[in-house]
């Protein structure tokens, strides 16, 4: 957490704002969340169209635990029980797991843009949900600083390209 007591002078911050008093917060990127896989897993073409087909793939899931909704929302709904998986603590660890073609994983669309460019993963389905959380910078509101300035310039220019 970001307080004017604790000397950080520019974090990131995933959640919604307000983040506390005495901060300002602008927004760096919403959060859209899309399947991805390594291709070789699942053929272009060849995505399953509902549930039942999705439930023959491993599911790789993260702490935020997105794909319940996700299935809903695209897939029309599914039978928990149906689907096999492997939970990871952080993101990171199931984006890997997709990459090594351990099965489909739901992330952040702007952490696997450049492995979906290399071609390491490809997103299974059109659809992206929009998280209700997105990521921010967060710095003390009064804190004028030429060095936190330009670090947040790079900032912006990095999720722009």
């Amino acid at each position: 957490m970001v307080a004017r007591v604790d000397g950080v002078d520019l974090a990131v911050r995933f959640g919604s704002p307000p983040f506390g008093p005495g901060l300002a917060a602008e927004l760096l990127f919403e959060q859209e969340i899309i399947a991805i896989c390594n291709p070789d897993l699942v053929a272009k073409g060849a995505e399953p169209n509902n549930a039942e087909e999705l439930s023959h793939y491993t599911l790789l899931h993260d702490a935020h635990n997105s794909w319940p909704e996700y299935i809903d929302r695209f897939l029309g709904g599914g039978d928990p029980t149906l689907f096999r998986g492997i939970s990871f603590s952080q993101t990171s660890h199931a984006i890997e797991a997709a990459i090594a073609g351990q099965g489909i994983a739901v992330a952040t669309r702007a952490f696997v843009s450049t492995d979906i460019e290399a071609g390491r993963l490809r997103q299974v389905f059109d659809g992206a949900l929009r998280a209700r959380s997105h990521f921010y910078l967060v710095k003390p509101r009064y804190r004028k600083s030429e060095a936190v300035d330009k670090l947040q310039d790079w900032l912006r220019s990095q999720v722009q390209s």
